[in-house]
């Protein structure tokens, strides 16, 4: 069984609590009757282990995956150029799904404070959702440029990085996101709200920050900070190589090996 997050939240969110207490019951007696369970990162193994002390024992850590053969640093300007956005602009991107769970009216808020100290902030959003209409609707009233992308060729994911300064996570709750190691590998900078997935993630100093007080007015200073900062210049994370598909692939394979000799084992080949 693997748990990539805590979609229990997204269902209580979405269903009500009613319907939410009931799939946190199905969820248990998954947990309960796996043989193993894999998590994308170590905090949510902790969260679960807390409240469910017979998880122990058999939980295994597999982190998301990037392509590393695709993703890597290419030309701030030439890639503005491809995707036609000003070469003046401070891009603020954000990629996922426009739903309550990733909040994007947090970032608005966020982007129009930004705004009054980096005058050329410029929300660029890949991705759609149900919340689209509504996050138009409040950038005109907020006055912030933005521009969505509703969907990209993997072809172009690696000049979707390249056009922006900074990777914005708002998310109300997440694992560990794909984008950020996206990101990082594109050598661009991540701002993000308080997320635990994040702690177990050794990036350089500064190439990951969390903002302490969830707020958009703090997000929005955290990441004035980071623009001002050289991070950019010297993002540099070998580290990363371990969460390519080639590192994790070969990990998911030795870890469904072992769990395929237990289960021979205990059914007598």
């Amino acid at each position: 069984m693997t748990l990539h997050g805590p979609q229990w939240l997204t269902v209580e969110r979405t269903y009500g609590k009613v319907v939410g207490a009931a799939y946190r019951v199905l969820v248990a007696i998954g947990l309960f009757r796996a043989d193993a369970v894999v998590f994308v990162s170590a905090a949510l193994d902790e969260e679960l282990e807390s409240q469910y002390s017979w998880l122990r024992g058999k939980t295994i850590i597999l982190p998301p995956m990037f392509d590393s053969d695709v993703l890597s640093e290419l030309p701030k300007e030439v890639a503005r150029t491809r995707l036609q956005i000003d070469r003046d602009s401070v891009v603020v991107l954000f990629c996922g799904r426009l739903n309550k769970e990733k909040n994007p009216l947090f970032l608005l808020e966020a982007v129009s404070e930004l705004r009054k100290s980096v005058p050329s902030a410029f929300l660029l959003i890949c991705g759609s959702g149900p919340e689209e209409l509504a996050v138009r609707s409040r950038s005109r009233i907020l006055g912030v440029p933005i521009r969505i992308i509703s969907a990209v060729s993997p072809t172009e994911i690696p000049w979707l990085y390249a056009c922006a300064d900074i990777l914005a996570i708002t998310s109300d709750y997440e694992g560990l996101p794909t984008v950020v190691l996206e990101a990082l590998a594109s050598r661009r900078p991540v701002v993000s709200r308080p997320l635990s997935g994040l702690d177990s993630l050794k990036t350089p100093r500064g190439a990951v920050q969390m903002i302490d007080d969830d707020r958009p007015s703090e997000f929005a200073r955290v990441a004035a900070r980071m623009l001002e900062s050289s991070i950019h210049g010297r993002l540099s994370f070998p580290e990363l190589e371990a969460y390519s598909y080639k590192a994790v692939a070969a990990r998911m394979l030795d870890v469904y090996y072992d769990l395929q000799k237990r289960t021979d084992r205990g059914a007598g080949f």
